[in-house]
């Protein structure tokens, strides 16, 4: 009942929800729906080969009928012509009954000459659709033929996709594990490592530019007397500190007291 119903959806809902769902289970399962339209495929060539045979069979049924019936007419047009001369020939006396003979054959002539000119043009259109018949026929078996090479071409191509992917991703894991950067150690080890470095860095930084900050308010906050030298002088005077001569003069002077 449910194959029924959705039969039913589907016709109500057209030929769009129709190509939705076929779309659908093409992308969920595209290898099946390779090989469900060839079997379709196929089933339409197995059914265009049943009407070409039929016609086929026809055709020869209509051939052998046609070709008794021109024979059979041919031989009567052989006789009448013959009768036809015996008649042109023969006496007053034997004359009337081959006169009567070519008259009948002549009558059944012309009967059979409509049946004749029917059978030859039912055969003609049967040759036609057999022609006809063979060319869709050969139609179907090439696309087919066609088709099944196309999905070989694509499988193989996939094959050698994922062969080539295969190898790309080992080479990769070769190199990085060569190189000592292996994607599993890569995403634990080293990017914690990086880290960790990044904020010591960071934090080093911060440390130094408040020493920086701390020495340029110490530095402020010293007196300016003690960075001027006449005051530096005088106080160490006034602390009875003589301040050491500097010159050979003062030095001498100095020396003299």
């Amino acid at each position: 009942m449910i194959f029924a119903f959705a039969r039913n959806f589907l016709s109500v809902k057209g030929d769009h929800a129709v190509n939705k769902a076929i779309e659908a289970m093409v992308r969920w399962d595209p290898e099946a729906a390779s090989m469900a339209d060839l079997k379709t495929m196929e089933q339409d060539l197995d059914k265009a080969g049943r009407a070409l045979a039929r016609l086929r069979s026809e055709l020869s049924g209509e051939q052998a009928a046609h070709d008794t019936m021109a024979a059979h007419h041919s031989q009567q047009m052989s006789a009448a012509e013959i009768l036809n001369k015996q008649v042109e020939e023969a006496s007053d006396f034997l004359r009337p009954p081959l006169q009567k003979s070519l008259e009948t054959l002549v009558a059944d002539l012309e009967q059979a000459a409509p049946e004749l000119k029917q059978a030859k043009d039912d055969l003609e259109q049967t040759k036609a659709l057999v022609t006809e018949a063979q060319a869709v026929y050969d139609e179907k078996a090439a696309a087919l033929t066609s088709a099944k090479a196309n999905l070989d071409r694509a499988r193989h191509e996939l094959q050698r996709a994922n062969l080539q992917e295969e190898r790309s991703r080992r080479r990769a894991d070769e190199a990085a594990e060569i190189a000592g950067l292996h994607p599993k150690s890569t995403n634990s080890g080293l990017t914690v490592a990086l880290d960790s470095m990044h904020r010591s860095a960071d934090e080093a930084r911060a440390r130094a530019e408040a020493d920086n900050m701390k020495a340029t308010a110490l530095k402020g906050a010293v007196a300016p007397s003690t960075e001027d030298e006449n005051i530096k002088k005088a106080m160490a005077e006034a602390a009875g500190q003589a301040t050491p001569p500097k010159s050979p003069s003062e030095r001498l002077a100095a020396l003299r007291q």
